[in-house]
């Protein structure tokens, strides 16, 4: 750990060859690719970097005035309430168990943030909180029967883990008027989705990226790495390459073979054109590629990993410096953390230890123990009697400064990203490998700003 002069302190350049002696090992959202053939290649692909197609956006997103939402949170810490009782409150859980992109520890993280709540925190109301559970395995049957399903057992709401088939699910809760709560979206028809996302995922790490290097540092030129693949195509051009042109910064791309072993060549084109920042939003797998391959290539300037943070543990003689991207506190570094964040962490660390001890703990398990814990807050605040759709919906709706767990603070009705109105926070914060760990380099950005006039 260490302290800073101010809310952000400008690291020296990144220098190869450091050695590092541990890890804290974050792991990204963007999802591990499968398949074989481009086809399923450019599928994974989108589904790792939520890519929206171009027929729901522009590529130029519009300003926003949406005022930062960041408040000082609460530094209470609620005593334990003691064990939950009485008639459980039933909430649809979908989750991708299974499958060529299974990610079972947000399942199992989600549970034991269940489980902890139902203990320690009295549940709801003092009732217990209980999934009415479903998998999918990335199979449009999969996700469209978990649907039926939840509106066959007469679910009130749908809490999302994650489903990268979720477009042949929505449709059915829609038509239901169920409605889908979920920490962050990570399928590229969560974003265009009715589904309610507590906070902005790629987009917003896209956006904040953007205004930390744009205003906080001396980098001038800019080279995006992206997949040549149409949905990462798209992704860039999206919100990638526009919002860091927004910042003032100006930028080359260069495109990358999907599934290439050596990223030699790709960082090779990319120093000819001597960038001061090379960005990477690829997979865990490719950030530690590209890091490599910028240290043997001596590479000199700064390194953005995206969201990544296995290269911390992968490479550790390498990471120092290197940035990443993140909307909830590192456990690694609670420097700047409120006691509520900090306890809010300690908590996680708590639950996972106890009721999920051997799930490796990472990015994945963070969102989606924090996803239960905002969701029972919600809840809580509806009350435990009052839970239908149209309530839940509505106080959400009506959210605007709201503290988000571990995190910063949402609000829904904000609609603090104008071409997405369902996510509800946009804040991220920044990171950089120190010392073996990922150590907070920034306070809460507010991504859209960038946009703004």
């Amino acid at each position: 750990m260490f302290n800073f002069d101010g809310p952000w302190t400008r690291a020296p350049r990144r220098r190869s060859r450091l050695a590092l002696t541990a890890a804290f090992a974050a792991t990204s959202l963007v999802l591990a690719a499968c398949g074989s053939d481009e086809e399923s290649a450019d599928t994974t692909a989108v589904a790792e970097t939520t890519a929206v197609s171009d027929s729901t956006q522009t590529t130029d997103p519009p300003a926003t005035d949406a005022p930062e939402t960041t408040v000082e949170a609460a530094t209470t810490v609620p005593e334990p309430a003691g064990p939950a009782s009485g008639e459980p409150i039933v909430v649809g859980f979908v989750t991708m168990d299974n499958g060529p992109l299974a990610q079972p520890a947000i399942g199992a993280a989600a549970r034991a943030a269940v489980q902890y709540a139902n203990e320690y925190l009295g549940g709801i109301g003092g009732r217990p909180l209980q999934f009415d559970e479903c998998l999918t395995d990335f199979s449009p049957e999969s996700s469209a029967a978990c649907g039926n399903q939840f509106v066959a057992n007469g679910a009130s709401l749908v809490f999302m883990g994650i489903d990268l088939g979720s477009a042949a699910m929505f449709p059915i809760l829609d038509e239901a008027g169920i409605p889908v709560i979920g920490q962050a979206p990570l399928a590229a028809a969560d974003y265009t989705s009715s589904g309610r996302w507590f906070s902005g995922a790629q987009v917003a790490y896209a956006y904040g990226a953007a205004t930390f290097f744009g205003e906080q540092t001396d980098v001038k030129k800019v080279v995006v790495f992206s997949y040549n693949l149409p949905g990462s195509i798209s992704n860039r051009d999206t919100f990638m390459v526009p919002s860091l042109e927004a910042a003032g910064l100006e930028v080359e791309v260069v495109g990358i073979d999907y599934g290439a072993p050596d990223y030699t060549p790709f960082v090779a084109a990319a120093m000819a054109t001597s960038p001061d920042l090379l960005y990477g939003f690829v997979q865990e797998a490719d950030c530690t590629k590209l890091i490599v391959a910028a240290d043997q290539l001596g590479y000199e300037g700064d390194i953005f990993a995206g969201n990544c943070g296995t290269f911390v543990a992968e490479v550790p003689d390498l990471a120092d410096g290197v940035y990443t991207a993140g909307d909830m506190y590192a456990p690694s570094d609670l420097s700047q953390a409120t006691e509520q964040a900090q306890a809010d962490v300690q908590m996680y660390l708590d639950g996972m230890a106890e009721f999920a001890p051997d799930v490796a703990q990472s990015t994945f398990t963070q969102f989606a123990f924090a996803g239960v814990m905002n969701l029972r807050a919600l809840l809580e605040t509806v009350g435990a009697d009052s839970i239908t759709a149209e309530s839940v919906v509505a106080e959400m709706e009506a959210t605007t400064a709201t503290p988000s767990f571990m995190a910063d603070t949402y609000g829904c009705s904000l609609k603090v990203v104008p071409d997405y109105p369902n996510i509800c926070s946009a804040n991220v914060l920044m990171f950089q490998g120190k010392d073996g760990a990922l150590a907070q380099v920034s306070d809460w950005i507010f991504g859209p700003d960038v946009f703004a006039s």
